[in-house]
This record gives structure tokens, sequence and C-alpha cells, in this order.
């Protein structure tokens, strides 16, 4: 258990400082939800899915987005991906995201995104500036990454995504645990979806399954490292995969492994496992050194939402316009 993990979940002593902090917790929910009440999102011309969740970290929104955009692709539609590009350092007021767009210009998970995806991928802090060179790119549905306290563009249709073991994460919002918004606000969701499903779940109902796929046969003995937003739930899955973790590297979210991190995974000559959201930050040099693992994602109880979907994506096709 890292040391946050412990004072957001921690017991005895630990619940002290979560304790002193809580009465802050009142004021990062409702800055947002007066944000949200001060907001005049903008309609776009064509259709829009927001993806996103209350708590800090990660809850596998990514995975999904590449899983719908594939999946609209597939069937027809031009697809956009419009995403913050956080940790990004690009200066336009947007940036169009290729597969040869250097990770630290537009951050890790758009780069991903191009990687996995034949959509049109734009990062843009601000939105609406990238929202209007996705129209211009011809896009009929746009998908808004990590959009859910986010109003700056109105959504058709919001997915709000939360881990299935921890949904809202100690229950505490920032600074005492990781709730962006009042737990109530999850209401406004069209649709909320479980992540990280057990095998037994049921995919009737709304949840996303996560399958991994990886080169190195399981019940191999490994190392591992990754940079996400939750990196126990990452360790967690190899070990439910049948891998044997020798030694697990947690790192910072979109951060990369140092030196003494690499020589401490290198020194074992044994392989290393990461996510393909870090593997996509290796230089060609070290990225043969490690084994990407890769996620097979199944959308449960979304057939009903998906054919709604499709008609408003039709809908706002006929019915054309500018913007």
């Amino acid at each position: 258990m890292t040391l946050l993990d412990k004072y957001l979940y921690g017991t005895g002593w630990w619940r002290v400082p979560r304790t002193l902090a809580a009465p802050l917790s009142l004021i990062y929910p409702t800055v947002s939800f007066l944000r949200y009440l001060a907001s005049r999102p903008q309609r776009l011309p064509c259709y829009t899915i927001g993806i996103g969740n209350l708590t800090a970290g990660g809850t596998g929104k990514t995975p999904v987005a590449i899983a719908l955009a594939n999946r609209f692709t597939q069937h027809g539609y031009r697809v956009g991906i419009l995403s913050r590009g956080y940790n990004g350092s690009y200066q336009a007021p947007f940036l169009q995201v290729t597969r040869q767009t250097p990770w630290h210009l537009c951050g890790d998970e758009p780069l991903l995104m191009a990687h996995k995806t034949e959509a049109t991928v734009v990062v843009s802090r601000e939105r609406i500036p990238g929202a209007r060179h996705l129209l211009q790119e011809g896009c009929q549905l746009i998908l808004l990454d990590d959009a859910f306290s986010n109003h700056k563009i109105h959504k058709d249709y919001e997915i709000l995504l939360e881990d299935f073991e921890r949904p809202l994460g100690n229950g505490l919002a920032i600074p005492a645990g990781t709730l962006r918004e009042f737990s109530s606000t999850k209401s406004r969701a069209d649709i909320v979806m479980p992540t990280r499903v057990p095998n037994d779940y049921s995919m009737e109902r709304p949840g996303v399954h996560y399958h991994m796929l990886c080169t190195v046969k399981a019940g191999s003995t490994v190392n591992a490292y990754s940079a996400l937003g939750n990196n126990q739930a990452f360790f967690a899955a190899l070990e439910e995969q049948g891998y044997h973790i020798h030694r697990a590297v947690a790192l910072p979210d979109h951060s990369t492994p140092d030196a003494s991190q690499w020589d401490m995974l290198l020194r074992d000559q044994i392989p290393i496992l990461t996510t393909e959201k870090d593997a996509i930050k290796l230089d060609p040099e070290t990225l043969p050194q490690v084994s990407p693992v890769s996620l097979e994602v199944k959308l449960g109880g979304m057939d009903g939402p998906l054919r709604f979907i499709e008609e408003g994506i039709m809908k706002a096709i006929n019915r054309g316009g500018a913007w």
C-alpha cells in the first residue's frame, strides 16, 4: 500500500490527517458545482459523448474512449476525440495528435488514442478551438475525454465511469479523499458504468471488463512498473492473470522511470511488464526491454445505449448546420 493509499484508506492513526482535512472537503466540490451552475455549454452541430468520472485518479477512461472510437469507426462514422492533453507542453490553442507526435508535447493518453484508433485526436485546453478543428475535419461524432467536470461543450450523452471496488473512493472529497464533485452529481450521467468488473460480473448490466494481453506467458516471474492514476489496480490485475511480481515500481501518473528505477527493474534480468500508456513514452532503444500489456475491453449493458447514440448521430448528420 502506497503512502497515498494509507492516507486515503488507512485505519488507526491514518484517520487523523484525513479527519483534519475533512472540513476542507466541502470547498472543492462546492466550487465544481457552482461552476456547473454558471456554465453555458456550447452545442455542436455533431453528436457528442462525454466520458468522465467523479474521482481523481484512474478509472479506465482511456480504454473506454478507445473502445467506443473503434466501435463507431467500424460502423462507418468519422470520429473525433477531444482531450485536454494533460501534462502536454503544447502552447497552441489546439494540437492535432498523430502517431508521430512526441508524447511530451501532447500527453501520453492522447498519443495512445492516436495509436489505437483511426479517430482524429485533438488536444485543446480550452476545448472549443479543438472542437472547431474537429468539425472542420468532418467529424460526425466527438468523444469528449475526461469531460464530466468540464462544461464548455454540451454533451448529448454522458458516460460516468467509477471503480467497481471503490466507486466513490473513500467517500470524501479532495483533499481528504478523491471525489472532485458531490456524489449526488452522478445523476447528471445518462449511464453509470463500473470499471474493472470481476469475471463473474453479469455483462447484461452496465460495466467495463478488461482482459490483459501480453507476450509474456502468465505464470512468469516479472518486474512491473506503471505511472497511472491507480497503479495498484494494474499490479493486482497482473497477479490475477497469474503473473508473479518480483518488483513493482509505482510512479506518479504520466511520469517515466528515472535512471535508478530503470537500474532496479533491469538488474534482475527477468521480463518487465508495463502498460501501453507507459510503453508509448519509451524511446526506441528502451522499448525492446519491456513487454507492454494491452487491454481487451468489453462494454456491458450498452446495446440499448449504443442504438440510442447511433440514432442521435444520424439525426445530427441529417440536421446538418454550421457552427
